[in-house]
């Protein structure tokens, strides 16, 4: 009887040991994949789930799909020049005398800030330039509004601003980026 009651305290035993191991290791399984999701969540690159708003498709901008990206842009200028170095993307575009109207250039300067600070995960900084096309054959084009925005400059990364009248995105713009106006833009449009 003492042989019996000793075998089976053996044999409980022995399962009672099988169970931890298994217990212990199913935890250290869901420990692992429980940090490794937080860590892939953590990089730009990995972490879409947790930045859908900041960077929704989570896109990186390259030399190789720059023109692609650009071109899909719904912009109403002229694209004269693009620049890629680093994280900075430069981007001039062309007004026509007579044919550019305020609104136009803000649309396309709102578009431009939108895809680069908050759809491409990669781009830090967008500068653009409007230039006016001169009437007479020349070699340069004259200045007439300069942009620089930053992707540190904004404050209100989970705000979706789809849908913003020309007015409403040239406040969002002139108080969210740095904005110069020429001369020339003040005789056009503010005179």
């Amino acid at each position: 009887m003492i042989d019996i009651v000793l075998g089976r305290m053996g044999r409980d035993n022995w399962m009672g040991t099988y169970t931890r191991i298994w217990l212990t290791l199913i935890c250290s399984v869901c420990i692992a994949l429980l940090l490794t999701w937080i860590v892939q969540g953590d990089s730009p690159d990995t972490g879409k789930a947790m930045n859908t708003t900041a960077y929704p498709q989570g896109k990186q901008l390259s030399e190789d799909n720059i023109v692609d990206y650009i071109s899909k842009l719904p912009l109403q200028l002229k694209i004269t020049k693009v620049s890629w170095q680093q994280s900075i993307l430069s981007i001039d575009l062309l007004s026509q005398p007579g044919n550019t109207v305020e609104s136009m250039v803000y649309h396309d300067l709102f578009e431009l800030s939108q895809f680069g600070l908050r759809r491409v995960s990669n781009v830090n900084q967008v500068l653009v330039r409007v230039m006016e096309k001169k009437e007479i054959q020349t070699k340069h084009n004259e200045l007439i509004l300069a942009m620089d925005s930053r992707k540190e400059n904004i404050t209100d990364k989970n705000q979706k601003n789809a849908g913003l009248n020309t007015i409403n995105m040239q406040k969002y713009l002139q108080s969210h980026y740095r904005i110069t106006y020429t001369q020339k833009w003040k005789e056009q449009f503010i005179d």
